[in-house]
């Protein structure tokens, strides 16, 4: 019965709807077969029903929701497992789902079936990347004999293995060209940037991540994806700029509908090119796509930006950020101990002295509890002696030694 097609019809039907609007009308199931065993147009019914399964499936994993389409296509492919769109579709589901092993199960007797179809081979190729497998992927790409259109996408997938192997440039070389221009290929090799000397390039061979994905790219290969990953290596390779150039060259398109790995490489590049205001705009973004982590991500970019100031010598926007941090986790007795010792270290004692005691009202065993009373109890012969500053010698001694006892009490 579970396999049967007009119960996996019903299934798929019912399946595809559940994405429309709620209250959208079921239209009537087809009769129960005759005597004959079907009844005429029932196998165009049960096409058309898991045609329209496998495109509510489409939308299902576009919508960050590849459980729900893996439970509808689990059927289609078990009772017709012959059908290459829903078998791929259901691999690309496992794969959402963060299950390769269970999409290479499905893939190898499918590529079997279907030798050379693109679709299945590149779905092959991702889920060697989805399991790190850098030299099985690169061994299924050479192995693949796509067709020269669909070539770019497996470029793509080889400058990520390559990234994954840390071959940005793999055995690159300075080599004279003569007439030759930096972005240039010449056979078998990139030049990737001009050297010093007349005609001389750092060249990278095709074993290379650069070497691909340009390749790729000038092929017109255009996911975002690989924009992202040319600039992430160009990141790696100590050259911020020239990555954030290129995001920043494509950010009307990367932008339009940005999700989390592209907002990730526009902070990543931000921060090392040393625009804070762009790194901080970009962290935003992601804090309101995600959120579930939305403070664990807008403290981090306030320590980050603490951090990058502090480097810089700005005191008074390092202490500004750290009270940001503050306020977004006001227990964290790290974050609080440091906003305080930046406070002492600007002048700012009372205020110091505040964020101590808050400190030790939380964490009375800090490591550092010596250390901290021994400053709450200079704040408090400080205060006391402005407070004083008209009394006899004789009362701000008396009053200065009862603030060391009772601010330094024994240990």
């Amino acid at each position: 019965m579970r396999n049967s097609v007009c119960f996996t019809g019903a299934l798929a039907t019912i399946s595809a709807l559940a994405v429309l609007a709620p209250g959208t009308p079921v239209g009537p199931q087809p009769p129960p077969p005759g005597p004959e065993g079907r009844q005429p147009g029932q196998h165009t019914a049960a096409r058309a029903d898991r045609a329209a399964a496998v495109e509510a499936c489409r939308q299902y994993i576009r919508a960050g929701r590849p459980q729900t389409a893996i439970e509808i296509l689990t059927d289609v492919v078990a009772e017709q497992p012959a059908q290459a769109e829903a078998t791929l579709l259901l691999a690309r589901a496992y794969l959402a789902n963060d299950q390769p092993g269970l999409a290479e199960d499905l893939l190898e007797p499918a590529l079997t079936r279907f030798p050379k179809k693109v679709d299945l081979l590149l779905a092959w190729v991702d889920v060697a990347l989805a399991r790190r497998q850098w030299t099985t992927t690169l061994r299924r790409i050479d192995g693949a004999h796509a067709p020269r259109a669909e070539r770019p996408a497996f470029q793509y997938r080889a400058a990520r293995a390559y990234f994954g192997l840390d071959q940005l440039l793999g055995d690159a070389e300075v080599r004279t060209v003569a007439g030759g221009r930096a972005g240039q290929f010449v056979r078998p090799y990139l030049l990737v940037e001009s050297h010093p000397g007349v005609d001389r390039f750092l060249c990278a061979p095709r074993q290379s991540a650069m070497y691909q994905i340009r390749q790729a790219l000038d092929s017109g290969f255009d996911d975002p994806a690989a924009h992202v990953l040319h600039a992430r290596i160009w990141h790696r390779l100590g050259r911020p700029q020239v990555g954030l150039s290129i995001l920043r060259s494509r950010a009307a398109v990367l932008l339009a509908r940005p999700d989390e790995d592209t907002l990730a490489a526009f902070s990543d590049l931000a921060v090392a090119a040393g625009d804070l205001p762009g790194y901080l705009r970009y962290e935003r973004w992601r804090a309101a796509q995600a959120p579930s982590r939305r403070d664990a991500i807008l403290l981090n970019a306030c320590l980050v930006a603490a951090e990058r100031y502090s480097q810089r010598g700005e005191e008074t926007l390092y202490i500004e950020w750290l009270r940001r941090a503050a306020d977004i986790r006001p227990n964290d007795a790290d974050i609080l101990l440091n906003l305080a010792d930046a406070e002492w270290d600007a002048g700012r004692h009372d205020e110091a002295a505040r964020v101590y005691r808050k400190l030790l009202s939380r964490a009375p065993s800090h490591p550092q509890r010596r250390r901290i009373l021994a400053r709450l109890a200079e704040a408090q012969v400080e205060w006391l002696r402005r407070d004083n500053s008209l009394a006899p010698p004789e009362v701000i001694r008396a009053s200065r030694s009862d603030a060391l006892r009772d601010r330094c009490p024994a240990p």
